[in-house]
């Protein structure tokens, strides 16, 4: 469902889909994160990636938390990995930020079309 119905924000490296959940009894948001077989051939370092991923989340989402909370949404997230080679933690963590920043102020500017899922 968020596949097809998602708005789409490409970020380099990352492309996000999101959607807004039908759910209230759900956490501020949910994410998914997809490393295509087509890019990184090698489960090994498609894990790798998402780990790394993951903990860039993890690291990173406190101020997109508290903006979705203060908004009372619930959002679902997938996070497509863009690139053929695995970047740094860095790198990946600085994307994150950015990519969260371009996130908030779109769903500031957009806040009413985010379509929902259920």
């Amino acid at each position: 469902m968020l596949h097809e119905k998602g708005k789409n924000l490409k970020k380099y490296p990352f492309r996000w889909k999101y959607a807004r959940n039908s759910s209230e009894n759900l956490t501020a948001f949910q994410v998914a994160i997809s490393v295509p077989k087509r890019r990184v051939p090698k489960a090994s370092d498609r894990n790798h990636i998402k780990r790394l991923i993951r903990e860039a989340l993890r690291q990173n989402k406190s101020e997109f938390e508290a903006f979705i909370c203060q908004r009372k949404l619930t959002l679902s997230l997938l996070v497509v990995y863009g690139q053929s080679q695995a970047l740094s933690y860095q790198e990946i963590e600085k994307q994150m930020r950015k990519s969260f920043r371009d996130l908030t102020e779109v769903i500031k500017q957009d806040e009413n079309n985010i379509p929902i899922i259920d």
